[in-house]
Parts: C-alpha cells; structure tokens; sequence
C-alpha cells in the first residue's frame, strides 16, 4: 500500500475518490457493468487503499468514456469517471519518457515558463531565418521562410514524437498487468482482428462516445477533430510529397479544398469542446491544464493556418507572416509535445482496450 498515492490522484483531479463508500451505484448504472468486472467501482477501491501497482496494472482507466452517468447516481456526488481520469492522467505521466518529461504538461507552474521559453526561441529561429530570405513585392511565405527548413524541422519534431510515442506505448504496455488465472487463448488471425476492429470502432469512429449519454454533440465534436486531424496530415504529406510550396496549390485544388475543409472541421471541433469545457462543467467534468494544452494547441494551429491562406490571397504582409509563424511554432509544439498531452490518447485508448480483450473484455 502506498499512502501518497491517494493525494496524487486527488491533485490530479481526483479529489472525491475519498467520499466513495463502494455501495455500487456507479456499477450498476454504468454501460460497461455487462463488459468489464465491478467497473468502475473496483478501479475507485485500488485509489482509496493506495494500491498504486494494482491500479496501474489495470486497463480498466483507458476504458471510461464520459457520459457521466456514474456521477448522477452516486449518492455521495464521489464522481467516479473524474477520479478515472485523473488515474489516466496520472498513468500518462508515468509513461513519459525521459524522465524528465513526465509532469511537464501536468502542471501549470512548470509547462508554462518552459514553453514559453521553448515558443521564444522557436520564434526566435524563425525571425532568425526569414532575416536570411528575400522579400517578395507580395506575400510570399517561401521568400519569407524556405520551405527546406520548415520540411527539416518537421521531419525531425515527428520523428522525434514518433519514438516518444512509441517508448510511452510500450511503457503502458509493460505497466498493465496482463497476469491472470484464466485468460483467453487467441490465435494470431484474432488478435489482428480485434486491434482492427478496435481502431476502426473506438479510435477512428468513437463508438463509446457516440452511444454515451452526453449528447450527439460531443460525438461531432470529436469525429471533427479526428477528421479535420487526419485530413491535415494528409494535406501536409502531399504538399511535401508534391512539392507544392514554391506555388501554393489554387483554392480549387483537391489538396487545397482538402486542406481547407480540414481546417475548417479543426476550427468547429475545437471550438465545441472548449466552449462545452468552459460552461458545460457538470456534464463534461472538471477540465485540467492537461486537457487544456493539447485542444489550445490544436486549436492555435488550426486558426493561425486559416489566418495565414486569408492574408495571403489579401496580400495583408503585416498578418499574413505573424499568423504563419505563430502557427509554424504551434504545429512544432502539437507534435512534438504529443507524447505528453491527451494527444496520446489516440494510441494509448486503444492499446489499453486491446489488452482488455485479451483478459477476456467482451467487445
């Protein structure tokens, strides 16, 4: 047993896990009751007796989506699915790699000054650069900055956030407890199958969150982020692939019309989920700066984006650079801090589902 585990769940945002009794309210009004053994009340009961091993050891975190169901039927208002996601939040730190990095999006106190450092000096490198090019008489985001060193510099943020990602993935893996009694036997056809159908119904489809009682607009929010997501990664590899940067695509363009709509499904989703965030507390929960950095990170890029192809079809020089910095250094801290904020969900959410199946998870 460990006795500070308590109060770090409750920094985290966990603070009602103490007022939780275990009468099973939270059980038997919860959709996964059918699914996964005593959820959620089980995963409450490792916090309140400090078996920090035990909790970490479970997926049962990762398998909480928020319809807050549980939170209207407890007597004593514990909200079970806030202290859930104050353990996954707890996890994600744990998983951090290097070391060093693992409460540097935790805690405000921390992520802002060095972020704000880390912003400067990207900033700074650009004014740096673009003092090297040469001007064009119109707005010209390759005079201003050679799309060389923003391809580099990309290559390099993702390539750098792939191998975090891929170290925390494997760090959760290990940190679950696959140990059990009686687990199933699956062959290697099924267990392919099941990540499939894993990734295309969770991860790509939110089916949890669509079926969830939270309202349909919290499920459009999110397949927006995801599409608008998606669709700008593949923007960006095409124009890298086709080399469009010295002449942008025409506004008519496939890629252009994707990159657009892309932005435009960014800009609604983000804004639903801040906006829901900011006044719909009792039905969302309690919004920590965790959750906060990854949507205003999202959100800056999608913006400054649509700001910058508005000031360059206006010819506005004196918005059209600033706007394309600003979201130069908010794409680089996006992807480069992904191993460390709820962008990590994405692999981490259906990693912990596909360990769930096979401890024998139903569906």
């Amino acid at each position: 047993m460990d006795a500070g585990f308590i109060e770090e769940i409750k920094a985290l945002g966990g603070q009602t896990v103490t007022r939780c009794f275990q009468c099973g309210s939270c059980t038997a009004t919860c959709p996964f009751t059918s699914e996964v053994e005593a959820f959620p009340r089980r995963t409450i009961r490792f916090v309140q007796l400090g078996l920090r091993a035990r909790a970490l050891g479970s997926p049962d975190m990762w398998l909480c989506s928020p319809c807050n169901l549980c939170k209207l039927a407890c007597p004593r208002e514990a909200d079970p699915s806030e202290v859930m996601h104050a353990l996954t939040r707890y996890a994600s730190a744990k998983y951090g790699w290097p070391s060093f990095t693992r409460h540097l999006t935790m805690s405000p106190k921390l992520a802002v000054p060095v972020l704000g450092m880390i912003t400067a000096a990207l900033l700074a490198s650009i004014y740096f650069v673009s003092r090297m090019s040469s001007y064009a008489s119109s707005v010209d985001f390759e005079a201003f900055l050679p799309i060389f060193y923003v391809d580099t510099a990309g290559i390099a943020v993702g390539a750098i956030a792939a191998v975090g990602i891929g170290i925390n993935g494997l760090r959760l893996w290990r940190l679950i407890d696959k140990r059990s009694d009686s687990l199933p036997s699956y062959s290697v056809r099924k267990r392919i199958k099941y990540m499939l159908r894993i990734l295309v119904q969770e991860a790509a489809f939110q089916r949890r969150i669509r079926t969830c009682n939270t309202g349909r607009l919290q499920w459009i929010a999110h397949m927006s982020i995801i599409a608008g997501f998606a669709g700008a990664a593949v923007t960006t590899t095409l124009v890298f692939i086709l080399g469009a940067a010295n002449s942008p695509f025409p506004l008519d363009h496939p890629v252009k019309v994707l990159g657009n709509i892309s932005a435009g499904l960014l800009v609604f989703g983000g804004t639903v989920a801040i906006v829901r965030r900011a006044f719909l507390k009792r039905s969302v929960g309690t919004s920590s700066f965790y959750d906060g950095l990854f949507l205003s990170l999202l959100f800056s890029v999608a913006v400054t984006g649509i700001l910058s192809e508005l000031a360059r079809l206006g010819d506005i020089a004196i918005l059209a650079y600033p706007s394309y910095s600003i979201h130069l250094v908010s794409a680089a801290l996006l992807l480069g801090l992904a191993p460390y904020t709820k962008f990590a969900h994405a692999i981490y959410r259906p990693l912990a589902m596909y360990l769930a199946k096979l401890r024998g998870w139903s569906n």
